[in-house]
C-alpha cells in the first residue's frame, strides 16, 4: 500500500509498456476514469491531497512516467513522444471507451504531444493546469508575443545542466525558476519534497527537460475540439493572463478559471502551480473563492441535467443499483448518487461478423459470413443481461451456423440460404430474449467452399455448359432437318395440288369443249331438222364426211349402203355448188 502524510491510503499497481519498462500507477475511487499526468520531475505523492478529494467522483489514475517516481528509469525514452506513447498504451489496457484527462505543468505538453499522435476520440473533457504553448523564448521573438504564448526569457539550458551537479543544485535552479509557492510551508510540503527528491533519475529528467522545452504546441492546441477547462495562477509565469486568453480564442469549447496568490508566496515568485493547493479556510473566507464555488455548484446542476435523445434510452443506477430507463426526452440526475450506466441505442443496428469455418456432413470445409439485423427491446436486460452482447451474439451465431450447416450437405448449402437465413434467425431470436435484444433477421452473405471445391464447381459447370451447347446443337440441326423435311412435303402437296388443280382445269375445258361442240352439233341438228332438208342436201352432207374420213389414216372406209344412189345424187350436188352468177 502507498503511504501519504496524514494517513491518505492510495491503490497501486503497475503497467509495462510495450518497450519493457514498468510504470507506476497509482488509483483510487470508482465511477468515471480521470487520468492524471504529472508535470516535470513530479510524482503521484505531489497529488496526495487531490487525490482523496477527487477520488469521491471520480475513478483517479496518476501514471507516473518513466524516470519519474517509483516508475522505472530507463536509459532511453527522454522525449514527449515516448510519453504520450506510454499513456496511450495505459489507457488502452483499462479497456474504457473515453475518460477525463488532467495535465499538470508538462502533464498538459505529454497530452498535447498524445492528441497530435493519436488524436481525441479518448478524450472526453480535458483539464490543463499551468502551462504555455512553449516554454522557451527565441531571441527574436517580441515581448508581445511573449506575453502572448507565455515564453520564459532565462537560460533554460543552464537549467538543464545544473542537474549534472547532484539533484540538489539542479532543483536549487529549478526552484528559483518555477517552485517557490508551490504550496504553503507545511510538513506535508517537506515530506513530499524528500520523497519525490529520493525518487528522480538524474540522467533522465536533464534530457527530458531539453525536448520539453524546444516543443512548440500553438498548432494543437487550435486543433481541440472537446470540452476543456484551463486553469492557471494569478502568478504564475508559465501562463500568463495574455496566454490564457489566447487558448480560450481558439479553443472551440474551452473555460478559464484563475486562482489568486497564496498569502505564503513570494510576491516575485515566477511560477505558483494551483492544483488544489488553497487551504479550504482560505477558500470560504475568500469572495472570489465563493464566486468559483457558487460557478461549480451550477456546473454541476446543469452537468446533471440529462436530455436523452430520440431513438435512445438511459439505464441509470443510484449508489451502484440499477433505478431507472430513462426514454427520449428531460431527466435530472442526483449529483453524485445517480449515474448513466449505460447509454441504449433503440435503432436496429446491423452488424457484420467475420466469415466463420464451417464443415458440411459430407465432410466440406467452407467459410461463411452473416449479416444481423437486430434492435434492443428491453434496455435493462441489455445493459446486464450479457457482458459485450456483440460478441455474445457472433459467437453465439457462429455455433448456430456450424450447427446447421453441419446437417446438410455441400450442394443443399449452395442452394438453400433461405433456409438457413431462416433457421438461424428462429434460433438467434429466441435465445436473445433474455438480453433485451430483438434480432429481427440474419442473412447470410458469402458461402465460400474451398478452392480446390471451387475448381472442381467450374470444371462441373464447364462441363454441364458443353452439354448443353452439344444438345442444344443436336437440337437444332433435329429442327433443321425437320423443318426442311416438313418444307419438302409442303412443296410436294402443293406441286401435287398445282397438278390436280391443272389437269381438273383441263378436263373441265375439255368438258366444256365437248359440251360446246356437242351444243353446237344439237342445235345443227336442230336447226337442220327445222330446216327440212331435202335427200340432196343429206346426201352431200354424207360426202363431206366421206371426205374427211378419206384424209385421215384410216385404211378402211365403210360406205353406206344407200351411196349406191350417189350417181343420182351428182347433177343435185353440182346443181347446188353451182354459183348462179356462173350460169348466166
Amino acid at each position: 500500500m502507498y503511504v501519504y502524510p496524514n494517513s491518505i491510503q492510495v491503490n497501486e499497481s503497475w503497467f509495462t509498456t510495450s518497450d519493457n519498462v514498468k510504470l507506476h500507477v497509482v488509483h483510487k475511487g470508482e465511477g468515471k476514469p480521470l487520468l492524471i499526468m504529472p508535470g516535470w520531475s513530479g510524482s503521484a505523492k505531489e497529488y496526495c491531497l487531490n487525490i482523496e478529494e477527487l477520488s469521491k467522483h471520480y475513478h483517479v489514475y496518476i501514471l507516473e512516467h518513466r524516470g519519474h517516481g517509483e516508475s522505472e528509469h530507463p536509459a532511453y525514452g527522454q522525449r514527449l513522444s515516448r510519453l504520450a506513447k506510454d499513456a496511450n498504451e495505459f489507457f488502452k489496457s483499462l479497456g474504457v471507451e473515453k475518460a477525463y484527462w488532467l495535465g499538470h505543468s508538462m502533464g498538459c505538453s505529454v497530452i498535447w504531444c498524445y492528441i497530435d499522435l493519436f488524436g481525441q476520440d479518448d478524450i472526453e473533457k480535458l483539464i490543463l493546469v499551468d502551462e504555455a504553448p512553449f516554454l522557451w523564448a527565441n531571441p527574436d521573438d517580441t515581448e508581445e508575443e511573449v506575453r502572448r504564448y507565455g515564453g520564459q526569457r532565462i537560460d533554460l539550458w543552464q537549467l538543464c545542466n545544473s542537474f549534472k551537479h547532484g539533484w540538489d543544485e539542479g532543483m536549487s535552479a529549478f526552484d528559483r525558476y518555477f517552485r517557490l509557492g508551490l504550496f504553503p510551508e507545511s510538513p506535508e510540503k517537506q515530506y513530499i519534497y524528500d520523497q519525490v527528491a529520493q525518487e528522480q533519475a538524474i540522467d533522465f529528467l536533464p534530457k527530458l527537460m531539453r525536448d520539453h522545452i524546444n516543443q512548440d504546441w500553438r498548432d494543437v492546441i487550435q486543433r481541440i475540439t472537446v470540452p476543456t477547462m484551463l486553469i492557471s495562477g494569478e502568478v504564475s509565469h508559465a501562463t500568463t493572463e495574455e496566454c490564457c486568453k489566447w487558448m480560450v480564442s481558439v479553443i472551440a469549447d474551452c473555460r478559464w478559471s484563475r486562482f489568486p496568490s497564496l498569502p505564503t508566496a513570494q510576491p516575485d515568485c515566477p511560477l505558483t502551480h494551483t492544483l488544489g493547493r488553497l487551504p479550504r479556510t482560505q477558500r470560504r473566507n475568500s469572495m472570489p473563492a465563493l464566486i468559483a464555488l457558487f460557478v461549480i455548484v451550477l456546473a454541476v446542476v446543469i452537468r446533471n441535467i440529462v436530455i436523452v435523445p430520440q431513438a435512445s434510452s438511459y439505464v441509470v443506477e443510484r449508489m451502484g443499483i440499477y433505478s431507472a430507463t430513462w426514454g427520449a426526452g428531460l431527466h435530472f440526475k442526483v449529483p453524485f448518487i445517480e449515474r448513466v450506466a449505460k447509454k441504449v441505442s433503440l435503432k436496429e443496428q446491423v452488424v457484420d461478423f467475420k466469415p466463420q469455418p464451417v464443415i458440411t456432413r459430407d465432410n466440406v470445409t467452407m467459410q461463411i459470413d452473416t449479416v444481423v439485423f437486430f434492435q434492443v427491446t428491453d434496455s435493462k436486460l441489455y445493459t446486464y443481461g450479457v457482458d459485450r452482447p456483440l460478441s455474445a451474439i457472433e459467437n453465439l451465431c457462429a455455433t448456430t451456423l456450424r450447427n446447421i450447416i453441419g446437417e446438410m450437405e455441400l450442394d443443399h448449402t449452395l442452394t438453400s440460404r433461405d433456409t438457413i437465413n431462416s433457421k438461424i434467425t428462429a434460433i438467434l431470436d429466441e435465445a436473445t430474449d433474455k438480453w433485451g435484444i430483438k434480432v429481427n433477421r440474419v442473412e447470410v452473405k458469402n458461402i465460400i467452399p474451398p478452392r480446390e471445391i471451387q475448381e472442381a464447381m467450374e470444371k462441373q459447370m464447364k462441363a454441364e455448359r458443353e452439354k448443353r451447347a452439344v444438345i442444344l446443337k443436336a437440337d437444332g440441326e433435329k429442327q433443321a432437318a425437320i423443318t426442311a423435311a416438313e418444307g419438302e412435303k409442303e412443296s410436294a402437296i402443293l406441286r401435287a395440288d398445282a397438278v390436280k388443280q391443272q389437269r381438273i382445269l383441263e378436263a373441265e375445258g375439255e368438258a366444256q369443249a365437248i359440251l360446246a361442240v356437242q351444243k353446237a352439233n344439237a342445235d345443227a341438228i336442230r336447226l337442220l331438222n327445222e330446216a327440212m332438208p331435202t335427200d340432196k342436201v343429206l346426201a352431200l352432207r354424207s360426202l363431206e364426211a366421206l371426205a374427211k374420213v378419206a384424209n385421215g389414216k384410216a385404211t378402211k372406209i365403210i360406205i353406206p349402203s344407200d351411196l349406191q344412189n350417189l350417181g343420182g345424187v351428182v347433177p343435185s350436188i353440182k346443181e347446188l355448188m353451182t354459183d348462179p352468177k356462173d350460169a348466166e
